[in-house]
């Protein structure tokens, strides 16, 4: 079933400068039928599949800031004169919890039970929701023409990323993202009279791995682990 919410925000915003600015809001949600992935064992396979919890509630807070300096402060050269550095941090935090009573009930495929706690355990995180999320921006831009050249920095805490049956005492099964680092490039190219948008994207330039992992605090399963390597996008864009 289609999940229901309700939310509710409040935002304070400061435009302290020309497309600069600072922003606080703490939001809240609340959420009938929220969708969840959640593994059984089936003949010695673990398999996935995804049931509608009960309720749940989110709620948390998100800060950001985005800041320039004219490098033409720094020098008299040329190249400075219309350049500048963009620095830009954002911050969430976030906490969900499932809600399930003794008498709620779930629909699950091909399953006998439909006691919404034989599924879910009351109080545990929504399946991919981290509690701390961290973006920064640093980059130059030209002020008169398109160039830009950015470092993106991100980073994820841990995530539930499928449900361990409570019946059962299967522990949930947990993602890290950890820290990403990707470098973005657009560049404005003049050919016979026309603008190309020239775009490189260098992503995971430190290579990440992944790796889900279920663990009891004394032994550990682990289901997908792999590195990524580092991926480059070239593209070239005008307008006709």
């Amino acid at each position: 079933q289609d999940s229901r919410l309700f939310n509710a925000e409040a935002r304070f915003e400061w435009y302290f400068a020309r497309d600069q600015r600072f922003s606080v809001s703490g939001f809240f949600k609340k959420i009938d039928n929220p969708i969840e992935t959640f593994i059984t064992l089936n003949s010695d396979n673990f398999v996935t599949s995804f049931a509608n919890a009960p309720k749940a509630n989110l709620y948390g807070a998100e800060a950001e800031v985005q800041k320039y300096f004219d490098m033409a402060d720094w020098s008299d050269g040329a190249f400075f004169a219309t350049r500048r550095v963009i620095a830009i941090a954002n911050y969430t935090f976030t906490k969900s919890k499932l809600k399930v009573g003794a008498d709620d009930t779930v629909s699950v495929f091909g399953a006998s039970s439909t006691l919404a706690t034989d599924y879910f355990r009351s109080g545990a995180s929504l399946t991919g929701q981290s509690d701390h999320l961290v973006n920064l921006q640093f980059g130059l831009e030209d002020t008169e023409k398109l160039s830009q050249q950015t470092l993106i920095l991100s980073y994820a805490s841990k995530r539930v990323t499928s449900r361990g049956l409570a019946n059962q005492d299967q522990p949930d099964v947990y993602e890290h993202p950890g820290v990403n680092l990707d470098f973005v490039v657009r560049q404005g190219v003049d050919i016979l009279d026309r603008q190309f948008d020239v775009k490189l994207e260098a992503r995971n330039l430190l290579g990440n791995k992944y790796k889900e992992t279920q663990t009891n605090g004394t032994n550990m399963v682990i289901y997908n682990q792999y590195r990524y390597g580092t991926t480059f996008n070239f593209s070239i864009a005008t307008t006709f």
